[in-house]
């Protein structure tokens, strides 16, 4: 696993770290309101973010935005999710 990154501007700050992720957060965004992994359940969801590097996107301590990025730290990577989850 990479180094955790971490960059603050004002009350958004980006991380990795995945403790932060808000599974609830996540879960409802992905599948009730993405056309992409609609009705996908919390476990699959859980698999997936164990298996990916993840940034989370915050507002002080709400989480706003997710992105997964699949990868085996060699060469190669792809970005799977990104999203804005909400704001406001």
């Amino acid at each position: 696993m990479p180094n955790r990154f971490l960059v603050q501007r004002g009350n958004f700050r980006i991380d990795t770290d995945p403790t932060l992720l808000q599974l609830d957060v996540i879960h409802d965004f992905l599948s009730s309101r993405s056309y992409w992994a609609r009705g996908r359940s919390m476990e699959i969801i859980e698999k997936s973010i164990a298996h990916s590097l993840c940034f989370g996107v915050y507002d002080g301590e709400k989480q706003i935005g997710f992105a997964a990025v699949r990868s085996h730290y060699g060469g190669e990577q792809a970005v799977g999710v990104g999203a804005v989850l909400k704001h406001g």
